[in-house]
């Protein structure tokens, strides 16, 4: 746990007494100098800590204490984290629109890359198995998210208007059973939480313009190097009505809302209904 003083603190469960005041006990206790916006755990004894300052602090057990290796990771505040056990990587997002992948040689200061492909600050990672390849999913202040080859580092998919509003969270779901390839769930400041399959996984191919049930057209979606998926999860019978208006394209004077968009990198993605939102 950690907290906005820089206070981070790690605590061993104790699985028989959880729910009682003897369920959690404090083995360490370190104190930094940034508030801490994001942490993950590696499960090799390291703690990796996220700052407001854009500072990136490496926690590691050492001589039966925490050593802490501290490093500039952003230009702007560092918004969330995410570890990849298959690579030994670590992803980091900010404020500067940049996702960076930290390299696993032991040097926590080596940079494998720099993502530059959303237009404004990066507050959510997270990584899992969608259609039983790796990957590591990125939401952003410009209501898009982005799914990334978690080894290879490129763009699989963009779905450039997910939200109404800011991408807030985001989370790769596997379900036992018929849904094992996986879905995406993603949470945005319209008050929002949609579930997400894609739709051309298999490698058939082909555009698929499919309507959500209450009428609405899906979000634009624009993707490459990925096949068709199926939608398998049943949409409730009953549900509430939600109503998804698209994202305005023009400004109140009749300009882009968006001037940059024809030389942007994520716009030159083939434009293809690959991720399509089947409830919420």
């Amino acid at each position: 746990t950690a907290d906005a003083g820089g206070d981070i603190r790690i605590w061993r469960i104790v699985p028989h007494r959880l729910m009682t005041a003897d369920g959690l006990v404090l083995i360490e206790q370190v104190q930094l100098t940034d508030s801490i916006l994001a942490l993950c755990a590696t499960g090799n004894a390291e703690v990796w800590a996220g700052s407001g300052t854009g500072n990136l602090h490496r926690l590691t057990y050492e001589r039966k204490q925490y050593a802490v290796e501290s490093w500039q990771a952003h230009s702007g505040k560092v918004n969330a984290l995410v570890f990849v056990p298959r690579t030994g990587e670590l992803w980091s997002a900010g404020d500067d629109t940049v996702v960076n992948v930290w390299g696993a040689t032991g040097k926590g200061q080596e940079l494998s890359n720099a993502l530059r492909m959303h237009r404004g600050p990066v507050y959510t990672l997270t990584h899992g198995s969608l259609g039983g390849r790796s990957v590591v999913a990125s939401g952003s202040f410009d209501k898009s998210v982005y799914i990334w080859d978690a080894e290879e580092h490129v763009p699989l998919q963009c779905i450039e208007s997910a939200h109404n509003d800011t991408v807030r969270a985001l989370k790769i779901c596997g379900f036992p059973g018929e849904h094992e390839e996986g879905v995406l769930a993603s949470c945005g400041r319209d008050k929002h939480v949609k579930l997400w399959m894609n739709t051309e996984w298999s490698g058939e191919g082909g555009e698929h313009d499919q309507e959500d049930d209450d009428g609405g057209e899906d979000a634009a979606a624009a993707g490459r190097g990925c096949g068709e998926w199926e939608t398998k999860v049943p949409v409730p019978t009953e549900r509430p009505t939600a109503t998804v208006s698209p994202a305005p394209q023009t400004s109140a004077e009749g300009e882009s809302a968006h001037p940059q968009e024809d030389n942007h990198p994520a716009f030159n993605l083939p434009k293809k209904g690959t991720f399509r939102r089947f409830f919420g």
